[in-house]
């Protein structure tokens, strides 16, 4: 039998050879999650024996992650703002960029009374958003929507996990939300246009999470001609955005019911969130 040592530094050497970015954080994510440890436990261990089928199981998800799929997809989990989301190739993984959209969301309404107040989290994913807005507002009701029936099967899981009920709603963008208004949207949608998308190269994660069409302001588009018709007086919506759509996003939210527009920075300096207030 192996030692976890010895499987540690094979699994080093073999995504380092087949030139994986972070290889030794992925090969330290992969043994602790086949062996059921956290991943700093393993150096705790590093003397303990690993029977052949074990060592197998670990090889098995060496090879996918050499094949370039996403450990997240691997390990099945993400952690979103102290939120356990289970993922798999139906949603997009959320990401970094959506960590810090939820901050700002933190900063405009922490100090609100959030009593009978209404949240959209249009296409939805996972359901990070919609499940991390009701754990830290409980007070607020949350509808989440997508135009993925496995998206919001998946998105209805990790809120039952995450102990938070959200309701769900199937149609594209705003077209389930018939009558019905909000205090805040938020809104991740598909923003890459054609040629982004060949060049972004990202087989694994779902197409229809990340292709607008041909200009890739397409989506937004379609919410700007009626998306102030779901606002109660003083609604706000936070977009995640791409980092060259500034300009674009300007021009396509240029009503003057929008009383205010900002734009914020990702951590690199990049704009990648758009806020939005109506009179």
């Amino acid at each position: 039998m192996k030692t976890v040592e010895e499987v540690l530094h094979y699994s080093f050497s073999y995504l380092k050879k087949r030139s994986c970015e972070n290889y030794k954080r992925a090969s330290e994510e992969i043994v602790a999650f086949v062996l059921g440890l956290d991943r700093l436990d393993i150096y705790l261990q590093f003397e303990r024996k690993i029977d052949s089928k074990t060592v197998e199981a670990i090889k098995k998800l060496l090879f996918k992650k050499a094949k370039g799929v996403p450990l997240e997809y691997i390990l099945g989990k993400v952690t979103f703002f102290s939120c356990s989301i289970n993922v798999n190739s139906s949603v997009l993984i959320p990401r970094v960029e959506t960590e810090i959209l939820f901050e700002h969301f933190i900063n405009r309404v922490k100090n609100l009374d959030l009593t009978n107040k209404v949240l959209f989290d249009v296409c939805t994913g996972t359901g990070c958003l919609a499940i991390a807005a009701k754990k830290h507002f409980p007070e607020l009701r949350v509808v989440a929507s997508d135009i993925s029936q496995s998206a919001l099967k998946m998105a209805l899981k990790n809120a039952e996990e995450n102990k938070v009920t959200i309701q769900s709603l199937k149609g594209s963008l705003l077209s389930p939300f018939k009558n019905q208004k909000a205090d805040f949207i938020f809104c991740n949608p598909p923003y890459l246009s054609e040629s982004e998308y060949l060049e972004a190269n990202n087989p694994f994660e779902p197409k229809i999470a990340l292709l607008s069409g041909k200009t890739g302001y397409e989506h937004y588009e379609k919410l700007s001609r009626s998306l102030h018709k779901h606002l109660n007086p003083g609604g706000k919506v936070l977009f995640e955005i791409g980092s060259t759509q500034k300009e674009g996003l300007n021009k396509i939210f240029n009503q003057p019911f929008w009383v205010k527009k900002e734009f914020y920075a990702d951590w690199a300096g990049l704009d990648r969130f758009f806020f939005l207030e109506i009179e």
